[in-house]
């Protein structure tokens, strides 16, 4: 279903399933789950499409964000996850 998205944190993990959603979209319904803020560029809206199922947050994360460049900043116990531009192709 197009723009849709299913996070769910159950005790194996995250499950996500996505399909053609922007992808701060997608990192801010985890972070809600997980407890993290995203800060991300106004413009940045890569769509993906991606389902996994119980998966730790350090497995989901890189899935989610394989083809962007990152970084993961750790602020006073609080991860906060945040986008650059794309990777190259």
């Amino acid at each position: 279903m197009e723009g849709s998205t299913i996070v769910r944190n159950g005790p194996l993990g995250y499950t996500v399933a996505v399909a053609q959603t922007n992808l701060v979209q997608v990192l801010t319904e985890v972070g809600e789950h997980a407890r993290f803020t995203v800060e991300a560029p106004d413009a940045f809206n890569s769509p993906i499409t991606l389902t996994l199922e119980d998966a730790p947050l350090d497995q989901l994360l890189p899935r989610v964000l394989r083809n962007e460049n990152y970084i993961i900043v750790y602020r006073g116990g609080v991860q906060i996850e945040s986008t650059a531009d794309s990777a190259p192709s």
